[in-house]
């Protein structure tokens, strides 16, 4: 899944900041020099991944999700919404209409022998 593997790249960029910031206190100047570039490019990367993070996290169902037999996570709720006139979606004046409101639950579905 693209949201674990970015949670593990962005936690292995802070041990790894953790390990440099440990390492620069022992090294000479010029090393110091060194790592504190490296570090800077580390925080390009660590915003970055933080921005993927926050993203994609917000995609998920919440934890809370109704889980179905197979794993798959279902959203507890959402809204019918109908598109209510003929302006692009783009436009400010478009207008959208909620139909109604649902509310899951996940079901145990019975096995059929073959």
């Amino acid at each position: 899944m693209e949201y674990q593997k970015s949670l593990s790249e962005l936690e292995a960029l802070i041990q790894k900041t953790k390990e440099n910031k440990d390492n620069v206190k022992d090294g000479n100047l010029l090393e110091q020099f060194g790592t504190f570039a490296e570090m800077f490019g580390d925080s390009r990367k660590y915003d970055a991944l933080k921005a993927k993070c926050l993203q994609l996290g917000q995609q998920l169902p919440p934890e809370s999700s109704p889980k179905a037999y197979n794993g798959c996570l279902v959203a507890p709720n959402g809204s019918l919404v109908i598109k209510g006139n003929d302006s692009p979606d783009w436009m400010p004046t478009s207008e959208y209409l909620i139909f109604g409101t649902f509310s899951t639950a996940a079901v145990d579905v019975p096995t059929h022998p073959n």
